[in-house]
């Protein structure tokens, strides 16, 4: 049974009296899914339809800790130094303070809660006697979080009305929200008004909505029912910083703006209406991990089976997992899925994304997911998103989310050009939020802190081998597809031959796997990004992780099918739980250790990992590059790794990539032959503290061997590093300066 179908089958309700939800669950049946070892027959395990609740029950708890957590942090922050008093008089608490030791208390009394809830769900659980780990799907749908969105008017062709016809649309995104508005930013005066002549114009508005909703300023904040018109007046952004905000009800599934001059008919228009989502049981998903003792293993196999980290999905087989080595097959190998079919042969050597194509066989998608540092309006971002609009011209839905620093102003004419004429299509730019009382050092992170969760995921319910999942390290961007740029003869486009940007061939890797629970997993992971808390960046994670009484099966690793886990960290919010990750992981090997990553500057402790696993007798070998030059910044990350290198270059095997104009991008590590993790994270100290990342943990001896080969093939391009390199001392400096920066 799928996940999608799952929800469909067990709709779970919250309840203050948990017995009384016991009681109702007790009538459904979950099933649940577990990996099938090698010489076993093919089973499921059937659990009692009571143990769903008790993984339900656990997890809201361990949710309302974290967001506590979170609270606790904001106010700790907001702290005010005490005035100063009179020696005979009794200092006084600040409001703060007060908040602050009630909200400790609070959080006390809840994790006292999640430890009966912990406790609970142990024994019921402990009475299983499954010897593989066990996946329990369920939900949660609690309004947890924050949520804002931005409406900026600044096209006027965009929002004009056509025969008095609204054909602007704006999606409401609001899931999981306890408190979501809209603010709305007008600049359609000022857009045409290069000399600033009418600063004291104004639009005459009006708002209607199905439902009750508000209309807030600077100085108002009004209350209209539902179909009531709202009239006010609408000011230039630019000129005027009014603060319009709308704020409907939870009810309320559409809303009409129109504006004009005043005292003239509206000219310009927006409707806010709900999207059709047919994944909303993705954005509650619940996956309880039942997981066997590992006592009787060692080395990575009990590495993999690890129940520490919040955001891991439980451990699953699927059919296979696909290699993409090549940088044409980033590009190609998405089209056959999207398209149907491969490309034509030719296609690509005419350097035009809008050449003639065949969608006669592309199949329907329910929908897609998109999740890139970069989205380039160049050949690769323009050709993406031309077949992107072609699903969501037949009703696909998708959903786009990009790095907000790294993007271009032609990258984002492109998405939000995309976005406007397709309900289909909801776009996010993540950009990180300085958080309530936030330090100095936060607004310098708002700068640079980044989204680098790279995937692209297609969905249908009907279609199982239509459902993929496309993860690795590449970007939608020329660099990673060409050797060479192209001028192109489209303005549009991004042109490196003409300076928009400096343009490096990325050698890199990506694999696919076609899988319909896999891919919905990993949908589910993207979704926690989407949803996310506007003011405080908090996610929630989709899986609580829970121990079994029973040992794991001596023979469940030896699967002839690829055991698979994805992983997702946000280190400003998981307490940079992907340094232990690697950690463990790195300690966990008994024999090798293969490394491929384009900058070598991790956190200490993960130095110190491959020092013990090198003193240990473990054989590590990593594939650097130390020319960068190309990359942002390249002037200073050419500098970056040496200090490492330095470091380390006589414990381990350290390889320089030294192919001509050419950066080795790939983020591979294969540990003893049989494991492997791929995915987002660079091995520098951005992706451990500051950037959001993804990866996947492989085990299977013949997947590793495929993964061997490749890194052999890198190896082949690379020299053995065998002397200390010299250092630039001015650069050194500001390394030093701006340390966790890279």
């Amino acid at each position: 049974m799928s996940l999608s179908d799952f929800s469909d089958k067990f709709r779970m309700k919250k309840t203050e009296n948990f017995g009384t939800l016991l009681g109702v669950l007790l009538l459904s049946a979950t099933l649940i899914s577990c990996q099938t070892p090698a010489h076993r027959n093919p089973s499921s395990v059937d659990v009692p339809p009571d143990v769903a609740p008790y993984v339900q029950k656990l997890y809201s708890d361990k949710l309302q800790a974290e967001l506590n957590k979170e609270r606790l942090q904001i106010l700790k922050r907001r702290q005010s130094t005490p005035h100063p008093h009179k020696k005979d008089s009794f200092p006084q608490e600040t409001r703060e303070e007060r908040e602050y030791k009630e909200m400790n208390a609070r959080q006390d009394r809840q994790l006292q809660v999640v430890n009966q809830s912990s406790a609970l769900a142990q024994q019921r659980i402990n009475a299983l006697r499954a010897d593989t780990p066990v996946s329990v799907m369920t939900s949660n749908n609690e309004s947890w979080r924050v949520q804002e969105q931005l409406l900026e008017m600044k096209s006027v062709s965009e929002f004009a009305l056509r025969d008095g016809q609204i054909q602007r649309l704006f999606k409401f995104d609001r899931m999981h929200a306890k408190d979501y508005q809209i603010q709305i930013k007008n600049y359609l005066i000022s857009v045409d008004d290069p000399n600033e002549e009418r600063k004291n114009e104004h639009f005459d508005a009006t708002v209607t909505c199905d439902g009750p909703f508000r209309i807030k300023k600077t100085f108002s904040d009004k209350k209209f029912v539902a179909h009531q018109r709202a009239t006010f007046r609408m000011y230039d952004s630019k000129y005027n910083g009014d603060n319009l905000r709308l704020i409907p009800a939870n009810s309320v599934t559409s809303c009409e703006l129109k504006a004009g001059p005043a005292g003239a008919p509206a000219q310009f228009g927006v409707r806010f209406v709900e999207p059709a989502n047919p994944y909303l049981d993705l954005h509650n998903l619940v996956e309880g991990c039942l997981m066997p003792r590992t006592d009787n293993l060692s080395g990575i196999e009990k590495f993999f089976l690890t129940d520490k980290y919040a955001s891991m999905t439980c451990p699953q087989a699927v059919p296979a997992v696909v290699n993409l080595p090549e940088a044409v097959d980033s590009l190609k190998s998405k089209a056959e899925v999207l398209l149907g079919q491969p490309l034509p042969s030719q296609f690509m050597d005419l350097h035009d994304p809008y050449a003639p194509l065949d969608f006669s066989k592309a199949p329907f998608f329910d929908s897609i997911y998109v999740s890139y540092l970069v989205f380039r309006a160049d050949y690769y971002g323009t050709f993406m998103a031309r077949l992107l609009d072609f699903h969501a011209q037949r009703g696909t839905k998708v959903k786009i989310l990009v790095a907000g620093v790294i993007t271009l102003e032609k990258d984002e004419v492109l998405l939000r050009k995309l976005e406007a004429r397709n309900p289909n299509i909801q776009l996010q730019e993540l950009k990180y939020k300085v958080p309530s009382g936030g330090s100095l050092g936060d607004r310098f992170d708002r700068l640079h802190r980044s989204m680098h969760v790279k995937l692209l995921l297609t969905m249908s319910k009907k279609d199982p081998k239509n459902n993929v999942a496309f993860i690795g390290g590449r970007n939608i961007h020329d660099g990673f597809i060409f050797k060479k740029p192209y001028d192109y003869p489209r303005p549009e486009m991004v042109n490196y031959v003409k300076g928009d940007e400096s343009f490096v061939h990325w050698r890199d890797f990506e694999f696919k796997v076609h899988d319909k629970d896999f891919t919905e997993k990993v949908a589910a992971h993207f979704l926690t990004l989407w949803d996310r808390d506007y003011k405080t960046m908090q996610f929630r994670s989709i899986n609580v992780n829970v121990p079994m009484a029973s040992q794991i099966s001596p023979s469940y690793f030896n699967s002839r099918e690829p055991l698979v886990r994805h992983f997702m960290s946000v280190p400003y919010k998981d307490d940079e739980s992907l340094i232990q990750f690697y950690v463990e992981m790195l300690d966990s090997a008994k024999k090798k250790i293969m490394i491929s990553t384009p900058y070598f500057r991790p956190p200490t402790p993960i130095v110190e990992a491959l020092e013990r696993a090198a003193a240990r007798g473990v054989q590590v070998t990593v594939i650097t590059r130390l020319d960068l030059k190309g990359d942002t910044v390249d002037w200073i990350l050419s500098e970056s790794n040496k200090p490492t290198v330095n470091r380390l270059y006589q414990q381990l095997s350290i390889y320089e990539y030294t192919e001509p104009k050419v950066i080795l991008h790939s983020k591979i590590v294969l540990i003893d032959d049989v494991y492997s993790f791929l995915g987002s994270v660079n091995l520098n100290k951005r992706s451990f503290i500051h950037d959001m990342e993804n990866g996947a943990m492989i085990y299977g001896a013949a997947y590793n061997r495929e993964m061997t080969e490749i890194y052999n093939q890198y190896k082949k391009d690379s020299r053995l590093i065998d002397d200390r390199l010299k250092r630039n001392y001015f650069k050194a400096l500001i390394l030093g300066v701006f340390d966790t920066e890279f």
